[in-house]
């Protein structure tokens, strides 16, 4: 009798920490662009594809520091007691400026209006300057396929 077994894996990355967890799960669509200059193109953050009303969680332990629209877009701050400043965007906040969140919390629910309508744009500032968040983040859970056909007992 064939048996297939699905297990869900968490692979930490190296750099990560305890601290941080994903606002939602989903592929990134759009990757970290360090730019050439202070106000050079680039892509100070990455997008994480997701549908629209999808609940977007702190990533961080912080404080609410922003809260409002920027451009048309539901934009969020928290800031850390590390000098982080993370921005996630566009979003219908559930949160208010001042309020403190530990990792994990519930912050707002995903708008549409960026990446094509269907991501969530996730920047961080460490002192002042844009590092690419995958740094901080474990690896997202993923499925993997055992066959029992291949374990001998």
């Amino acid at each position: 009798m064939l048996a297939l077994v699905l297990v869900a894996l968490v692979a930490g990355r190296s750099e990560a920490t305890d601290r941080w967890r994903w606002p939602l799960v989903g592929a990134v669509s759009h990757g970290f662009e360090r730019p050439a200059s202070a106000w050079g193109a680039g892509h100070r953050g990455i997008d994480i594809a997701a549908g629209v009303g999808a609940a977007v969680r702190s990533p961080v332990a912080g404080v609410v520091t922003f809260v409002g629209d920027v451009a048309g877009r539901g934009v969020v701050v928290i800031s850390t007691p590390y000098d982080e400043d993370i921005t996630l965007e566009p979003l219908e906040p559930a949160v208010i400026q001042g309020d403190l969140v530990e990792t994990n919390d519930a912050i707002g629910f995903l708008r549409s209006g960026h990446d094509g309508g269907t991501a969530l744009h996730f920047g961080v500032r460490l002192h002042g300057a844009y590092i690419d968040p995958l740094t901080l983040l474990p690896e997202q859970p993923r499925v993997v396929i055992y066959d029992s056909r291949l374990i001998s007992w």
